[in-house]
């Protein structure tokens, strides 16, 4: 009898912890598959199936490229990866002139628009008629993108959003942080 109660419980529990993990938006099979690259104020969560270097080319600072037509020329690293995002958090910051205090986000980059809507679907979220290609969760202080979307100026549109989520201690109104969230990702390379 108490075998059977033990292993019950162990089953049970194995259950409640799968169901956590749905509904904190992992994908439980992918997740041990996933990659963690810790920045300062960022940690990656990369999908085994992204191309991590050219994700890297889409968000890196072209600045040192030939008018900045072809992206970076930097050589990739998984510490250049987590720098690149923390610089644009960084300058985020500057821009909005706003500087949150002890903040550290998940930026967990999928493979496609698929997973990127499947995901948003499993954290109880609904689609309406158009499709994201990057949001962020302030419950969950993460930050949902895919490869194939991914880019500069969207990133530093999610970080602006994170930046005025994290500095001031009642929310902003929707409307607000969306303005200031654009005019990072209008500001990012000026």
């Amino acid at each position: 009898m108490i075998k059977t109660t033990g292993i019950a419980i162990s089953l049970c529990l194995a259950a409640c912890l799968l169901n956590v993990g749905i509904c904190l938006g992992q994908d439980t099979n992918s997740e041990t598959l996933a990659q963690y690259i810790d920045g300062k104020y960022v940690r990656l969560i990369v999908g085994a199936d992204v191309n991590k270097e050219k994700t890297f080319r889409r968000i890196a600072s072209s600045g040192d490229s030939l008018f900045g037509l072809f992206g970076s020329s930097k050589p990739y690293t998984d510490k250049g990866f987590a720098d690149e995002f923390d610089s644009l958090f960084l300058k985020a910051c500057r821009i909005l002139d706003m500087y949150p205090r002890n903040v550290k986000i998940d930026i967990r980059i999928l493979k496609n628009q698929k997973q990127l809507n499947d995901n948003l679907v499993r954290i109880g979220k609904k689609i309406e008629g158009q499709e994201l290609v990057s949001y962020y969760i302030h419950a969950l202080k993460t930050i949902y993108t895919c490869e194939s979307t991914i880019a500069r100026g969207i990133m530093a549109h999610e970080l602006g959003h994170v930046i005025t989520e994290h500095y001031f201690i009642t929310k902003v109104p929707y409307q607000v942080g969306e303005l200031m969230a654009q005019h990072v990702e209008t500001s990012i390379d000026e």
